[in-house]
């Protein structure tokens, strides 16, 4: 089972990736299973985003920060089933984000079958809880992933392994330096001001454990059963940057 498979993607998805964990690895695996089928793809941030740390991203497309992007995708997508878009080149190597009308716009294109985003950042720490502007979701997102990495599990509050660790003390009800239990991190997913922020009405919402391999893999299990207590309708263990990046679907 790929991710595309184990998100249940529809013919015209529109996907949001928030947390920390992944983010960056999953959204380019999706591109790569969209090429893979014949499925024509953009993907681009709503906040800075990365290329990928190996392999080769498709092709980038700069579009003006207030520019309507429709026109040049539908004119690059004649050429190339897939692209990165950005609406810049910013520092350390990163590419500038797209506004979320500019989003809403490339969502409404009958001839794009995936759009997937970036939609917030983590600093490269596996987990999260988003800032007084974050997440920036587009209204016209169909699916959010809440992307946690299970390295995080068992490890103190703090910065080293978490961005915004006074927002997660505040929802989780942790003090800084107290060990990350399955439990406490469910506290923080599940919170319509954590993992649930900025969720569209009608958007399907489904957490996505990452690095889910055998050292983590009881953790992810507990934690992903707390979650369907907690409403979730699904979740993903995953291994995003293997070759096989799926281990389950609990549901």
């Amino acid at each position: 089972m790929n991710l595309s498979e184990a998100f249940a993607l529809q013919a015209r998805e529109r996907v949001a990736i928030v947390g920390g964990g992944g983010k960056t690895t999953i959204l380019f695996r999706l591109a790569a299973e969209s090429i893979a089928t014949g499925r024509t793809v953009v993907i681009a941030g709503t906040t800075r985003f990365t290329p990928p740390r190996s392999g080769r991203p498709p092709p980038l497309l700069i579009v003006g920060p207030e520019d309507d992007p429709s026109q040049s995708v539908s004119a690059a997508l004649r050429t190339s089933p897939a692209l990165t878009l950005a609406s810049g080149r910013g520092d350390k190597g990163r590419w500038l984000p797209l506004s979320t009308a500019q989003a809403d716009a490339l969502a409404a294109m009958p001839e794009l079958a995936l759009l997937a985003l970036e939609a917030d950042g983590s600093r490269n720490r596996p987990f999260k809880a988003p800032g007084a502007g974050e997440p920036v979701i587009p209204a016209s997102t169909t699916l959010v992933l809440a992307v946690v990495g299970l390295d995080v599990v068992g490890r103190p509050l703090g910065e080293e392994w978490v961005h915004r660790p006074e927002r997660v003390a505040a929802l989780s009800g942790l003090a800084p330096g107290e060990p990350l239990s399955p439990e406490a991190i469910a506290r923080v997913l599940l919170h319509a001001d954590g993992g649930r922020k900025g969720v569209p009405a009608g958007a399907r919402w489904l957490p996505v454990l990452n690095k889910a391999e055998p050292a983590h893999r009881a953790a992810g299990e507990r934690l992903a059963r707390l979650l369907l207590a907690g409403g979730a309708d699904a979740v993903v263990l995953a291994s995003a940057a293997a070759d096989v990046p799926v281990l389950a679907v609990m549901q």
